[in-house]
């Protein structure tokens, strides 16, 4: 009698995965009986993480927007140090995204000229590092050194994960509502942290923030991202039409969220919509409308207020760059004036003078970490927070931030990188229009990315936008790529089928002839 011992590839797969998971079993086991739980947490999480992975399949890249959504969740500690879930995120998806390419279940599109100023920006920070090495034992760290490497590295493969894929609708549709989770999340966060654990320690400076400026400042992300999102989807004319009334209601609550924030820069942010809106779809006459809204609310707020009513300390903050009779506490914030940043650019401008062209990277200096101690020594709130941001690198300007840490070149290639996200966008919205989720995406990235350029005198940092923003960037990349193959395949088969009617239309006068005789 022959007996068949073949084994099918789903028995050696569940055969593969009782042993795997007895193999678990018995560490996770071992690790309890010694009480060794920070390991129990890693077992643990490593095998959610694989997991979630496998039961995501081949949308496993959905892992990367959700994560950096939710960027506010705790670090995870891994060998004494801490590594963050979009992190580790970021790198489980890398490694399904290599597993796919050797398998050919993806291709990676690398040279493409869309890429060209990713890639030179990742070429150059790859030199200065080279030229002022810095350990990564830094990754430990969440203020410099190899850690904001790290960060760079994982941006741009999120960039080369999400501009190698090819999406639908449904895609984006996921992408935009992780957009929006991510605001919403942040803000949910912020309330229950400062509930539960109190006011929260600013990492850079470890002082308590301002008691008007703690959970507050979340308000102004879901705030502005809403009605970013509110205008790529809807024209000016549909948002302040009667028709659908929750529009202008939606719109205000956004403007109300940011007023409550703090953020100043955010206020310019949540006006910006609109306006844009209004000129991509060409109705000019709601340029007018945006500009006599925003100029009237403002104009209310700031003379109404100490005459009329008193706003919160927080929604007086926001508007302090503007004139009015503000609490004295606002004093040093009048018109805009923001001692500290005045000194971080000075700080910068130093930086800029001792290496114009290729800067130190995030190594940190000797003389430049005396100069901070000094600093703090001659005593001062405004020194302490200076000297930390700026060993730090939390510039809060992009142009001198990028310069004073890499050289000015790579100033001009963020620039280069901004305008071409802003001509991608416009270009793909104008293809696709406001009633696809395609158009929708990219004139929502067209007013993010011009509100980047407006804050670009007040925040930025050579790392973190990177890290924020560059999955974005690939997955725009992606559909612009997609609208130039639909286009050049328009007219091809456009002539196939003027061939095949010509073709089709001379059968038919052949036939008729043949029958006539």
């Amino acid at each position: 009698m022959n007996i068949d011992r073949s084994i099918s590839s789903t028995q050696l797969v569940w055969a593969i995965g009782l042993v795997v998971g007895l193999a678990i079993a018995l560490i996770l086991g071992a690790a309890i009986g010694n009480q060794d739980f920070q390991r129990v947490a890693f077992i643990v999480g490593m095998s959610t993480g694989v997991g979630v992975m496998l039961a995501l399949g081949k949308n496993y890249w959905m892992l990367i927007p959700f994560a950096l959504g939710a960027y506010k969740l705790p670090a995870v500690p891994l060998g004494g140090r801490s590594l963050e879930f979009p992190e580790l995120a970021i790198a489980a998806c890398f490694l399904m995204f290599f597993l796919r390419l050797a398998t050919r279940k993806e291709k990676l599109r690398f040279w493409q000229a869309a890429n060209v100023p990713v890639l030179l920006f990742m070429a150059w920070v790859g030199m200065v590092f080279v030229l002022n090495p810095v350990g990564l034992a830094m990754i430990g760290s969440s203020t410099g050194g190899g850690r904001f490497y790290v960060k760079l590295v994982l941006a741009f493969a999120a960039y080369l994960i999400l501009v190698s894929r090819t999406y639908t609708k449904r895609d984006i549709r996921w992408v935009l509502g992780f957009i929006m989770f991510g605001a919403i999340f942040s803000l949910v966060y912020g309330i229950v942290e400062v509930a539960l654990i109190g006011p929260q320690i600013d990492v850079a400076t470890g002082m308590i923030e301002e008691e008007f400026y703690t959970w507050h400042q979340e308000l102004s992300v879901p705030g502005y991202t809403l009605a970013f999102l509110i205008f790529a989807r809807y024209s000016p004319r549909e948002v302040f039409g009667v028709q659908k009334l929750w529009l202008p209601i939606a719109y205000a609550l956004c403007i109300l969220m940011v007023l409550m924030s703090g953020k100043r820069l955010a206020m310019v942010a949540v006006f910006m919509p609109p306006l844009i809106s209004a000129v991509v779809h060409k109705q000019y006459i709601y340029v007018l409308v945006a500009s006599l809204l925003a100029a009237a609310s403002l104009t209310l707020l700031a003379v109404g207020q100490g005459q009329w009513f008193n706003l919160p300390l927080v929604a007086q903050r926001t508007l302090s760059w503007l004139p009015g009779d503000w609490d004295s506490e606002l004093e040093g914030m009048r018109g805009g004036t923001d001692a500290w940043r005045a000194e971080l650019r000075y700080w910068a401008a130093q930086n800029i003078q001792k290496a114009p062209i290729i800067g130190e990277g995030f190594a940190v200096d000797l003389n430049e970490t005396v100069a901070a101690i000094a600093m703090n020594e001659r005593g001062g709130d405004l020194n302490m927070q200076v000297a930390a941001y700026a060993l730090g690198r939390a510039w809060h300007n992009t142009w001198l931030g990028y310069a004073a840490d890499f050289g000015i070149p790579l100033s001009v290639m963020q620039a280069i990188i901004y305008g071409m996200v802003l001509v991608l966008s416009f270009r793909c919205f104008k293809h696709y229009g406001n009633k696809s989720l395609f158009g929708v995406f990219a004139l929502y990235l067209l007013i993010f990315t011009i509100r980047d350029v407006v804050a670009s005198h007040t925040s930025g940092h050579s790392a973190l936008d990177a890290w924020a923003r560059w999955w974005m960037y690939g997955i725009l990349v992606s559909i612009y790529l997609g609208m130039l193959k639909q286009r050049t395949q328009a007219p091809a088969d456009a002539t196939q089928a003027i061939t095949h009617h010509s073709k089709v239309a001379e059968f038919e006068i052949v036939a008729r002839v043949a029958a006539s005789r």
